[in-house]
């Protein structure tokens, strides 16, 4: 601060008062004219007034005044706590959004898991319950005997079939890896048991791709009926399955070089339009390629993401 006097200057005297500060009274008179420190301001609108005292009587003091602002850091203006508040409630919502998935998902499980025990697992314990009581009913050795062969049958699909569940639902088994190792055993053991000569190419591709539950239970699901439906009606001598995965698409191929079929007059059955539906479910395509003395192929495709 400095004013002009020309009667010894130096004894020139300072007073200010900033106006917006916690202090609302003039500061005490001093002669020293140093710069006021203003670092430790609040943002804000302030006045800056200052008195000049002069050492003769003859001149009144002396006032003058500085209006300015202190501008607010970036972290604290408003265009920064909108973006922070829309940006919370963003994530908010999203995690909200997940919590609601994750439980429509697990609600779907249990659906579906209640839906498959009682579809399945109940009516092969009904049929095995009904098998039972006509068998010790029956007084015809050959007719026991015929209804015992039924009850074992049912029960080996029953464990088969809580296998299959459990399997399915355990996220140990998440990759393709997985799957086809599964699907190797199931068909070698069926193929094998029929004298059916096989090859099983499943690309190294495969590897360490992940599946959901949905998909991986679907997926395996086709692929068993396919391989049933061929052991059980191509009457083939080889078979053929192939798996590959590239640019995200997984393609299976089930092939044999059986009697085959004229899809002309072919009713599907239940197997069929449960493998298209199930293709369906996983955003996949089937294709069943078949003529009579031409042997049946079925190819399977699905994007993996």
């Amino acid at each position: 601060m400095a004013a002009p006097s020309f009667i010894d200057e130096k004894e020139v005297a300072f007073s200010y008062l900033l106006q917006g500060s916690r202090n609302k009274q003039w500061s005490d008179t001093t002669a020293t004219n140093s710069v006021i420190n203003l670092t430790n301001l609040s943002a804000g609108e302030y006045i800056l007034k200052v008195k000049a005292f002069f050492p003769s009587t003859t001149y009144s003091p002396s006032e003058f005044s500085y209006a300015f602002e202190v501008t607010p850091p970036w972290w604290q203006t408003w265009w920064f706590i909108s973006s922070v508040v829309i940006l919370l409630a963003d994530f908010l919502f999203f995690l909200y959004g997940y919590r609601v998935r994750q439980a429509l998902k697990l609600e779907r499980l249990r659906q579906k898991i209640s839906t498959d025990l009682h579809d399945d697992i109940g009516s092969t314990l009904s049929s095995i319950s009904i098998l039972s009581d006509l068998a010790s009913k029956e007084k015809d050795q050959n007719q026991t005997g015929t209804m015992m062969q039924e009850i074992k049958y049912n029960s080996v699909s029953l464990m088969e079939k809580m296998d299959d569940i459990v399997w399915s639902i355990n996220p140990q088994n998440d990759s393709i890896e997985n799957l086809m190792i599964r699907i190797k055993r199931f068909a070698s053991k069926l193929l094998e048991a029929k004298e059916i000569d096989y090859t099983i190419d499943i690309d190294s591709s495969i590897n360490k791709v992940k599946l959901n539950m949905e998909a991986r239970q679907h997926i395996y699901l086709i692929m068993k009926e396919a391989i049933n439906n061929q052991v059980k009606y191509s009457n083939c001598s080889s078979s053929y399955i192939g798996v590959n995965y590239e640019h995200n698409l997984l393609k299976i191929e089930i092939s044999d070089n059986g009697k085959g079929f004229n899809q002309n007059n072919f009713r599907p059955g239940n197997g069929i339009i449960s493998m298209k539906k199930r293709a369906e479910a996983v955003g996949g395509e089937i294709k069943i390629m078949t003529e009579p003395g031409q042997g049946t192929k079925i190819l399977l495709q699905t994007k993996i993401k």
